[in-house]
């Protein structure tokens, strides 16, 4: 993938566009001895790195300089997680503020599918993780039988398919995307900036809204790239992800992946399930 990589600190202030909008510092937080402890970023974990300005405005830049987004159009709220998606994939030049979470764990509820459990349960007291059967994975890959069967939230399954044209703005702290990924898909000038994508973030206390999808590997993706042109991700946070974080597929033609830049963003592997015992997710 054609992509400016940056640090990825968590403990400096970010100032992000369309009226200069900044998360709060917040020191990067060491990791706990204990399962029950894991943290994970919270909205308001702070990505790091200087980003270009312009008259006190961020700018994209690298691969990504031409980036405009939804240029000039009205920012504006969507007032639920409907009006999010429909915003997100009509033909309409966008600039989408959001500003809280927006919960996608339930609104497609569960599906079920066949799985395995190709690794050793973990002697240190951390969980392992279950694999979905994506594709013959279990038999293929791992020469397992998948004899298992497993929950699935179906939110996590099925991303967000992103139009050209779209700035998605991050205000303040807590701007999450909860149980949900975008995909990019042969569309071109697109920004996310200030976005927390996570299957659950550990604020949010209700354990029949967590998504169990984390558990599990293929348990969705949060951000794919697939013969996307002229993009800029910046000062995003990824954590809880049920398989990668970003994904860039594409090798040639109108499928790669042409003048993207990630930039300052953070990427949490921190997890209670884990394929090595490590608390850590494998996959990234």
């Amino acid at each position: 993938m054609l992509a400016d990589i940056f640090p990825k600190s968590v403990n400096a202030l970010s100032t992000i566009n369309h009226g200069m909008y900044g998360r709060s510092p917040q020191a990067p937080t060491a990791r706990p001895p204990g399962t029950n402890q894991i943290k994970n970023p919270s909205p308001g974990a702070q990505p790091g790195g200087k980003t270009p300005s312009k008259d006190g405005k961020p700018v994209p830049f690298g691969f990504g300089a031409k980036v405009t987004g939804g240029g000039n159009a009205i920012p504006q709220t969507p007032k639920n997680i409907a009006e999010l998606q429909a915003w997100l994939t009509d033909k309409v030049p966008r600039v989408i503020l959001i500003n809280r979470v927006y919960d996608f764990t339930t609104s497609s509820g569960n599906v079920t599918a066949a799985a395995c459990q190709p690794w050793k349960p973990c002697p240190n007291g951390l969980q392992v993780q279950t694999a979905k059967n994506y594709k013959d994975w279990c038999s293929r890959e791992k020469k397992v039988a998948s004899n298992l069967q497993i929950s699935l939230q179906a939110s996590a399954l099925d991303p967000i398919k992103v139009s050209s044209h779209k700035t998605l703005l991050g205000v303040g702290a807590k701007a999450v995307l909860k149980g949900k990924g975008l995909i990019l898909y042969k569309v071109q000038n697109v920004i996310v900036q200030n976005v927390h994508i996570t299957w659950h973030e550990h604020q949010v206390i209700k354990p029949f809204n967590i998504s169990n999808n984390a558990q599990q590997v293929w348990g969705g993706d949060a951000l794919t790239l697939q013969g996307a042109r002229n993009i800029w991700i910046d000062h995003c946070s990824f954590s809880n992800i049920g398989r990668q974080m970003i994904v860039s597929h594409g090798k040639s033609g109108d499928e790669a992946n042409v003048g993207v830049t990630i930039s300052n963003n953070l990427f949490s592997g921190k997890t209670q399930w884990s394929s090595r015992c490590n608390c850590e997710n494998s996959e990234n």
